[in-house]
């Protein structure tokens, strides 16, 4: 699966951070799982393969997501 995100320059009272912006693709699997038809699952772990900011900036290593659905 590959996911991304993407954040411009915030301004704090009218003035830009210059050191704000970001960019980041991830790339990773993902499996998903269904119990009948009103369970289901996923999980999945993505790891950056494109990373670019305008600044000194905490950024992620890693992701993990996963999630749970129950229809009724």
């Amino acid at each position: 699966m590959v996911s991304g995100e993407t954040k411009g320059k915030d301004t704090f009272a009218g003035v830009p951070d210059e050191d704000s912006a970001e960019t980041l693709v991830y790339l990773g699997p993902q499996v998903s799982f269904t119990w009948g038809s009103p369970l289901s699952a996923i999980v999945g772990a993505d790891l950056p393969v494109y990373r670019d900011n305008s600044g000194t900036q905490v950024m992620p290593d890693y992701r993990v997501r996963g999630a749970v659905t129950w229809r009724f």
